[in-house]
């Protein structure tokens, strides 16, 4: 998953591969669910998301491009620490082929 260190102020970017779609929903969310969402809005649900998860941090797992594994949570987590600090921005979440 390409995620955006220093997004603009005004958005909040993931960019998941369309076959992680399933480990999201798998751990409880639905990421697209997100997409156009105030971060206002997101950033509880996320949190919340991420309180859920600490109970089994490793159980849901993705394998970036480069063959690195990214835990779901610590991605839920970037999203919601970012939401949390931008409470205007809007999440976008933009589905990569690959």
């Amino acid at each position: 998953m390409i995620v955006k260190r220093t997004p603009p102020a005004n958005r909040i970017s993931l960019h998941p591969a369309a076959g992680w779609l399933s480990t999201f929903l798998d751990a409880g969310v639905d990421l697209l669910a997100y997409d156009g969402a105030p971060c206002s809005e997101a950033a509880g649900p996320l949190a919340e998301a991420v309180r859920r998860l600490q109970a089994c941090p490793d159980d849901y797992k993705l394998l970036s491009p480069g063959g690195r594994e990214i835990r779901v949570i610590d991605v839920l987590r970037w999203a919601a620490d970012m939401c949390a600090r931008s409470p205007a921005a809007t999440m976008t979440i933009r589905v990569r082929n690959a």
